[in-house]
């Protein structure tokens, strides 16, 4: 058996398996292949194309090395007509896109890239989006995560199979892949960028890896073989938040509650919170900010674009942003009801005669004479005071009943004030003023009531 056919057939052998072992291909699945004309998609393309895969190939040409990325081009379309493939490529003005949006040249790339070859898969029919990223890309990956700190999912590096998209030469090294091309006499094209360090994957490929090499010769196999062990702690991970934010997070209708107490008798309580917060857009300083004002008894919040966080006297609550406290409803005389978010108001007017105060508070009994029309209905504001029911008519602020009643903070911003004038009749559900009420003297009842 010569060196090429013993190549061929051990690297054929093997991918054959490994896209068994991963489910990634299936006989009959048509792949779209994007190919950059370096060594590694070449590769990919002449061994997919080798195993009797239906496949499509297309070219990005980012217009960034002048005429060397038009002979990038030139090369893959040359590629798929000797393997007799159907082609298609795009030109991209990649600085000016990075530009508009603010990304850098290499993220602006990869967008435009992505994008351009999903629209292409679809049009194409293919079910599946292959790249040619190798093992050596891998070890790389799960080092540059480290470094930046990407968490335990991070660590997992590339999977071969997310959604449409394979990389189907993950348990390959480069070393394989240049002795496959090298024995069938492929031919490549070379990005001279690629040697450039200023690029973190550049200077990993060809300073820090190097050094570890000489700690470990295989340290790309190792660092490989440990994305892998990293993948499967992710799955038990996964469920284990999942079990724990299951029994801690409660949902109600005023957003996610999760009892303190309840949250400090679990371990890992900093990772438990960076799980259920960070979907939300709270960042890892926050959530450490979090913890830190547990035991407080001040009421805290905490914002992220589009999410707060109160911690209020037992629980931490998950919310929308602030509710507007400028909200208004202007009641006219003869309005029988009123809807305002979670509230609905019913107005009946009737004679004083035999009339019995009602004691729950869900319904105000005013008396009518006093009420100044329009009524208005708003939201509490501080500064706000009333006078509550009692023998001795005194002055109270609604911060301070609010704190007696102890009421959350979302409690007291979902609370509604029914005002005549300038003086509060009721807060809606709780107390209403002594001056207001229904007594000895009073001719004509509007009764109010609520619901939710």
């Amino acid at each position: 058996m010569t060196r090429k056919t013993s190549i061929n057939s051990a690297l054929q052998d093997r991918l054959t398996l490994q896209l068994q072992q991963d489910g990634l291909l299936q006989t009959g699945d048509k792949v779209l292949l994007a190919v950059s004309g370096g060594l590694d998609s070449v590769v990919m393309a002449h061994l997919l194309h080798g195993l009797g895969y239906a496949t499509v190939v297309a070219h990005c040409n980012f217009q960034l090395r002048g005429a060397d990325a038009d002979g990038d081009e030139a090369f893959v379309k040359d590629l798929a007509k000797q393997l007799d493939l159907p082609f298609y490529s795009t030109q991209f003005d990649t600085k000016g896109y990075a530009k508009l949006h603010g990304l850098s040249t290499q993220m602006a790339a990869r967008e435009l890239r992505y994008e351009w070859l999903e629209g292409i898969r679809k049009q194409t029919g293919c079910y599946y989006l292959a790249t040619a990223h190798h093992k050596n890309d891998q070890a790389e990956t799960v080092l540059l995560n480290i470094i930046k700190g990407t968490g335990i999912r991070g660590l997992h590096g590339m999977l071969p199979k997310q959604g449409h998209l394979l990389r189907p030469l993950l348990a390959f090294t480069r070393t394989e892949l240049e002795e496959y091309a090298q024995a069938h006499n492929l031919t490549w094209r070379t990005d001279a960028s690629n040697a450039d360090t200023h690029y973190q994957r550049n200077f990993l490929r060809h300073e820090v890896l190097p050094l570890l090499e000489q700690v470990n010769p295989a340290v790309v196999n190792t660092l490989a073989q440990e994305a892998s062990y990293f993948k499967d702690a992710a799955i038990i991970y996964e469920q284990g938040i999942k079990h724990y934010l299951k029994k801690l997070v409660d949902n109600r209708p005023s957003g996610q509650h999760v009892p303190i107490k309840k949250l400090q008798l679990y371990p890992a309580q900093s990772t438990l919170l960076y799980e259920w917060l960070s979907p939300a857009g709270f960042n890892e300083a926050q959530v450490h900010d979090i913890l830190a004002v547990l035991d407080s008894t001040e009421v805290k919040q905490f914002y992220s674009p589009n999410y707060r966080l109160i911690k209020d006297r037992q629980f931490l609550v998950l919310t929308d942003k602030a509710v507007e406290n400028d909200h208004r409803v202007v009641i006219e005389k003869f309005s029988k009801r009123v809807k305002v978010p979670g509230l609905e108001l019913k107005f009946h007017v009737q004679t004083a005669t035999n009339y019995h105060i009602p004691t729950q508070p869900t319904v105000a009994a005013l008396d009518a004479d006093k009420l100044q029309m329009p009524l208005v209905l708003r939201r509490w504001q501080r500064g706000d005071y009333l006078y509550p029911i009692g023998p001795k008519r005194k002055k109270k602020k609604l911060s301070n009943l609010f704190s007696n009643l102890k009421l959350t903070q979302l409690q007291k911003e979902h609370t509604w004030l029914l005002c005549s004038g300038e003086h509060i009749v009721w807060v809606v559900g709780l107390k209403v003023d002594d001056r207001f009420k229904v007594g000895a003297n009073t001719k004509t009842v509007t009764e109010v009531s609520m619901s939710s």
